[in-house]
């Protein structure tokens, strides 16, 4: 692109100016050309930005023209179906790109969304990872308000009955369970925050923190079913140990927090990194 401002060629366009071969050549250059440039605007697509040269970065943003690095870029590598927004390292735009870092614009990843692949059928987001292992991967601190897993899908009336609320599971599990049961002036409540975990075929084991109003009958408990028609199956059941009475219904969320139920990961020496 040419480096003359509109008002320097203007003057050597003007009336009674003879432009050279030269000003010829910087205002053609003034004018973007989609197959140069990458840069074009229709109505399906809007403002259409596309890699120049096989380059990663599609779009940098400067504060100032004399800048060497950008202060912020959006980075596309087709390979991977992955956009990246990238910050300048340690927040110095004047840098320059990183040496270290041939394939991502200088810049270090503050967001990363990678699309669906034939291997991978979920989106992933990454916060300051550039190529993220999980649906959401977050490199650094989170802070939040509350934490809650996913509803549970399976009905469980508090009618002192067990109810499955999770499984069938193979292998090893581990499940967070966060669970309530009561109704407005029935002075039957309770809570429940537990760890459920299991090895294949073995008891598994139950960690509970549990407050309850009144009497201890009104508390909740978890088991293991083991299940008949395949055997190694297992699922989860929870329970209130008194019928609470009328449309009473326990509600609870779910985490999983082991995803390696046949321990092949754990038969992979991990990647070292660093000297």
């Amino acid at each position: 692109m040419a480096k003359r401002n509109r008002e320097t060629l203007k003057k050597r366009f003007g009336e009674g100016e003879m432009p050279s071969s030269s000003d010829f050549g910087d205002l053609i250059e003034s004018v973007l050309n989609i197959h140069d440039d990458g840069i074009a605007h229709n109505e399906r697509d809007g403002l259409r930005l596309t890699q120049v040269g096989g380059n990663h970065r599609v779009l940098s943003l400067y504060g100032a023209v004399e800048e060497r690095g950008a202060a912020w870029g959006f980075g596309l590598d087709q390979h991977r179906a992955s956009l990246t927004l990238e910050v300048a390292r340690h927040g110095h735009a004047n840098q320059g790109p990183a040496e270290d870092d041939d394939d991502d614009g200088g810049g270090h990843a503050v967001l990363t969304l990678l699309a669906p692949t034939e291997e991978e059928r979920n989106a992933r987001v990454g916060i300051n990872s550039r190529h993220p292992r999980c649906e959401l991967d977050v490199d650094g601190i989170v802070a939040a308000a509350g934490r809650m897993g996913a509803d549970g899908a399976r009905a469980a009336p508090a009618d002192a009955e067990w109810h499955t609320i999770a499984g069938p599971f193979r292998g090893c599990t581990a499940l967070e369970v966060m669970a309530g049961a009561g109704r407005p002036n029935t002075g039957k409540y309770a809570l429940m925050h537990a760890f459920a975990l299991r090895t294949f075929v073995a008891k598994g084991e139950f960690t509970y923190h549990q407050a309850h109003y009144d009497a201890r009958r009104h508390r909740m408990e978890l088991r293991w079913l083991d299940s008949k028609e395949v055997p190694g199956d297992y699922c989860l059941q929870i329970r209130v140990n008194c019928a609470y009475g009328g449309e009473t219904w326990i509600r609870y969320q779910l985490t999983s927090l082991w995803f390696d139920p046949q321990m092949t990961q754990c038969a992979v020496a991990p990647a070292q990194e660093g000297p």
